[in-house]
């Protein structure tokens, strides 16, 4: 204890002047950190030996010292396969050299035999110029896109539009698309020219399907008339059609599109098939046909008087109709006989003899007479359909007259 006191004063002196004195010496900030640090500033070398030996230096326990952490240094990206490298530049790929069919349309465009105006040989160029392979043929012949689109450019006159006008006579026997085993095939000229064929036919059907047989309606037909034909640029036809991915639609869809045209369209499809039936079912002219007579035409009449109604102005007698229809359709039998006098007598056909001759054929044929519009009148307005925009407005006024 005696000691310990005396290294405690020994160590308060020296504060005490440095109080007075200023800031405390190296010695004196030791001594205070530690009872150690006192004996070894003194002057007595074994006072600091026992002084040691009282506190030794703690133990190694063995544990190392934690390193600092290290910087955070952020780890570079790894360059993407596919990026070009810095300073490099990117090489697109070689284009496949074109078809001969191609090179030989290109270069045979110019050709007046196809009628091509200066717009849609452009247009053509433009198209072709930019493939490797022609649209509709192939080395076999017609594509299945250009099969396609021939059996619809043959199906034009169902949308009214005159097949001989718009298709050549010679694209109608076009290319088959299988050629027979062995053939050596058709020549790219041959090729060229018939995709050349094909495109122009397109063409044609593009400018009537919209309205361009009357070009002008008001210098044309009337002055009243205030519409024009919505024709489309040749580089739209081409567009629309062979970036389409089914182009015989594409092709069709160039008509109008409004419903009342299509009514008008279906009415003159359904028009045009009873025509052509009619037409095999009409007498005609012949021999004059009696009581007792075989004939073709006799089958015809009957057919015709007893399905038929009566044209405006006609009437049929309601004379004795056979209760059991004849085994031979085409023998000129009594009961059939018994139809026709009545027939004559009712529509003034004298005498009455039941003889079918040059005006009992014409009246009879009668009865199968067109009833409702005409097919020509169905094509005016279906073409004046033609000449109307593709977006009538949502609020707009009809007039039917």
């Amino acid at each position: 204890m005696r000691a310990a006191a005396c290294m405690l004063l020994f160590t308060l002196c020296p504060l005490s002047a440095a109080a007075e004195t200023g800031p405390p010496t190296v010695s004196a900030a030791v001594a205070m950190a530690s009872p150690v640090a006192a004996p070894l500033a003194g002057s007595d070398p074994t006072a600091a030996r026992n002084a040691l030996t009282q506190y030794p230096d703690p133990p190694d326990t063995g544990t190392p010292e934690p390193e600092p952490p290290k910087p955070d240094i952020p780890t570079p990206e790894a360059p993407k396969p596919d990026a070009p490298k810095p300073g490099l530049t990117q090489v697109a790929p070689e284009r496949a050299a074109p078809s001969p069919i191609i090179v030989t349309l290109v270069r045979r465009l110019g050709d007046k035999t196809f009628g091509l105006s200066a717009d849609e040989r452009a247009a053509v160029a433009a198209v072709y110029n930019q493939r490797d392979e022609p649209l509709w043929t192939n080395s076999n012949g017609l594509s299945p896109a250009g099969t396609a689109i021939v059996a619809e450019l043959r199906r034009a006159d169902d949308y009214g539009l005159p097949v001989k006008d718009i298709v050549a006579t010679d694209l109608l026997s076009a290319l088959p698309s299988q050629l027979a085993s062995g053939d050596a095939g058709p020549s790219p000229v041959m090729l060229a020219d018939t995709e050349i064929k094909i495109t122009a036919a397109i063409f044609e059907y593009a400018k009537s399907a919209r309205g361009g047989r009357i070009r002008e309606p008001s210098k044309q037909l009337a002055t009243v008339i205030d519409r024009a034909p919505q024709i489309l640029k040749p580089a739209d036809v081409m567009a629309r059609v062979t970036t389409a991915s089914d182009p015989a639609a594409a092709l069709r869809g160039l008509n109008p599109q409004h419903p009342d045209f299509e009514a008008l369209r279906r009415a003159y499809v359904d028009l045009r098939g009873k025509a052509q039936t009619a037409a095999a079912s009409r007498l005609g002219s012949g021999p004059s046909l009696r009581p007792g007579d075989r004939h073709p035409h006799v089958a015809i009449a009957r057919r015709i008087m007893a399905a038929r109604a009566p044209a405006p102005g006609q009437v049929v007698a309601a004379g004795p109709v056979a209760a059991v229809e004849p085994a031979d359709l085409e023998v000129y039998d009594a009961d059939f006989a018994t139809m026709v006098r009545a027939f004559q007598t009712s529509n003034g056909l004298m005498p009455a003899d039941g003889i079918i001759g040059r005006k009992t054929r014409a009246a009879i044929d009668g009865l199968a007479g067109e009833r409702g519009p005409s097919a020509r009148e169905l094509l005016a307005n279906m073409e004046q359909w033609r000449w109307m925009p593709d977006d009538l407005g949502a609020t707009r006024v009809e007039v039917n007259i």
